[in-house]
């Protein structure tokens, strides 16, 4: 296995993609998400490189994992995200106040993982985590 580095400059972008292609013998990749905003000055250099390699066809539908929600109104300038993949758990209640309000208001998100949260927070997750909170 490869060492594992995290770099969003275009160039890199391309390339990986390339080789996911070429890996996994298809001609497009449904979704491709930048995983990691890091390093975070190289952000918008990778989404411009993914919005390109989308026009080009290579990629359906590009997402986004671990962004904030400053970094996604970033890349939201360049192309639209259809995907988020926020970092949800219980004990971190800022992707319940900040990042799912944000992504529930754009229709242009149409991740499940986004909206099966914001569905599971409504229903039980508030007191989920009332529950686990009182308990530790």
């Amino acid at each position: 296995m490869g060492k594992i580095y995290r770099d969003l400059r275009a160039a890199s972008v391309r390339a990986e993609l390339e080789d996911s292609l070429r890996r996994l013998k298809l001609d497009v990749i449904d979704l491709y998400q930048i995983h990691w905003p890091d390093p975070e000055h190289q952000i918008e250099e990778g989404w411009e490189a993914l919005a390109q390699l989308k026009e080009e066809g290579k990629v359906r539908f590009l997402g986004v994992s671990n962004f904030n929600v400053e970094q996604m109104k970033l890349v939201q300038k360049i192309a639209s995200i259809t995907s988020l993949q926020p970092p949800f758990s219980l004990i971190r209640p800022e992707v319940e106040k900040e990042i799912l309000p944000f992504c529930k208001r754009r229709p242009s998100f149409r991740s499940p993982n986004c909206h099966a949260t914001w569905s599971w927070l409504r229903c039980c997750g508030r007191s989920a985590r009332h529950t686990m909170l009182n308990q530790a």
